[in-house]
């Protein structure tokens, strides 16, 4: 076959596509029906998967946060000889596991507070959670003399 038929037979196949002669493997190959449904469904789980592990990164970052301010409304409330742990709870709420610690208050000497927070793991079905991380802080404030 020269040259010239090739191409010419390559033309013809460009501009009529249904009467080349394909085999049935390029026909189906060429058949892209139901590719965007396939694919969507094998990304899905890896985008599921980065966005869980985006939200457990900001709930890591946000509950030592949350632990320093429930410590030091905690000090402030003890350094007023007021419920140090019952300010704690009322920061922390019901959301997060936590101890609290509460020193002793004289006026005129610090007083300290200590708190620690778990830190909300996502549950892995049939795993459960990975581990268990906590965080610490500690405020300390001085007592204030007693109102007379």
């Amino acid at each position: 076959m020269s040259l010239e038929k090739l191409v010419a037979r390559i033309k013809a196949a460009r501009h009529h596509p249904g009467k080349r002669s394909a085999s049935s493997a390029s026909r189906i190959s060429s058949d892209e029906r139901g590719v965007e449904i396939v694919e969507f469904i094998a990304i899905m789980p890896l985008m599921l998967a980065i966005g869980l592990l985006v939200w457990q990164v900001l709930v890591f970052l946000h509950v030592p946060m949350h632990t320093s301010y429930a410590v030091r409304e905690g000090a402030r409330t003890a350094a007023a000889y007021e419920d140090a742990r019952g300010a704690v709870a009322r920061v922390v709420g019901g959301s997060y596991d936590y101890q609290v610690s509460v020193g002793s208050c004289s006026p005129g000497s610090p007083v300290r507070v200590r708190a620690r927070l778990r830190v909300p793991m996502i549950e892995i079905p049939y795993i459960g959670r990975l581990t268990q991380i906590w965080t610490d802080s500690t405020a300390t404030m001085r007592c204030e003399p007693p109102w007379k």
